[in-house]
């Protein structure tokens, strides 16, 4: 009899275990069925950690609630910014792209996320920013196969310059309002991309993401067109605010056995 009652209890005992352990891992895990979690009572995720790469340029880097418990890759996201947030503060990156979703918890996103900050009257630099991804794939548990970059107004033609100059290091890229070249449609053609812009933009022609979308069409490539029709400048806003444009970029994943086997 007392064989079976502590049966019966190491049962139990198992049983709470394993419910804990389940329930760690939906925590640790801000995707469900490929859905990205709008919680109902949002709570900060990051602050976002300080670094400073070789090259001299800083960044902030956010990693997803529950990376620390886990042993899984993340997917990574790479976010330019405009040149309005340029300076030495990253006060005025916190409010700005994916990092909102990190600072306040709108949004469970699983990418490590990597926000650089140029200096005053500096530009995107390609190189740069590729020894920036080296410099975090070698510190951070990240999934090469998904790598993204993304980037408002001139982050947006940074994203176009760094994904012409690498296009087979990225699973998908996102510009959004930014000037963009015909020209540079050859060298991103293989890249899957979606571009958004505001129809009324007075800074960047709507014109040049239509001629840049149609090029790497007539190229052959997979690549979107968004134009908010209510929209000037501002296309980010409502872009980064969405659930459904992570879950897009995270259903892009290059498939190259040397890119996964990094």
């Amino acid at each position: 009899m007392h064989t079976l009652k502590y049966h019966h209890q190491s049962l139990k005992t198992i049983g709470l275990l394993m419910l804990l352990l389940v329930l760690q891992s939906c925590a640790a895990s801000p995707v469900t069925d490929g859905k990205i979690i709008k919680p109902t009572n949002p709570q900060p995720v990051s602050k976002g950690t300080i670094y400073t790469s070789p090259d001299g340029l800083r960044y902030l880097v956010y990693t997803p609630r529950g990376y620390e418990r886990s042993s899984e890759k993340a997917p990574l996201l790479l976010f330019l910014h405009g040149a309005e947030q340029r300076g030495n503060s990253f006060d005025m990156l916190r409010t700005v792209g994916p990092n909102i979703a990190y600072e306040t918890g709108s949004l469970e996103l699983p990418f490590i996320l990597i926000a650089p900050q140029l200096e005053d009257n500096e530009a995107w630099n390609p190189r740069e920013l590729s020894n920036l991804l080296d410099e975090v794939e070698s510190n951070y548990r990240t999934d090469s196969s998904r790598i993204y970059v993304t980037g408002m107004s001139m982050g947006g033609y940074g994203t176009w310059i760094l994904a012409g100059k690498t296009p087979e290091r990225f699973a998908a890229i996102a510009p959004i309002s930014s000037h963009a070249y015909v020209e540079q449609s050859l060298a991103v053609r293989q890249v899957t991309s979606w571009v958004f812009h505001g129809q009324h933009d007075p800074l960047v022609s709507v014109n040049e993401a239509i001629d840049m979308v149609k090029a790497i069409k007539a190229l052959g490539g997979n690549t979107h067109l968004t134009i908010y029709e209510d929209a000037d400048h501002d296309a980010w806003t409502r872009t980064y605010a969405a659930s459904e444009f992570y879950e897009w970029l995270l259903d892009n994943k290059l498939q190259n056995e040397s890119t996964q086997t990094k």
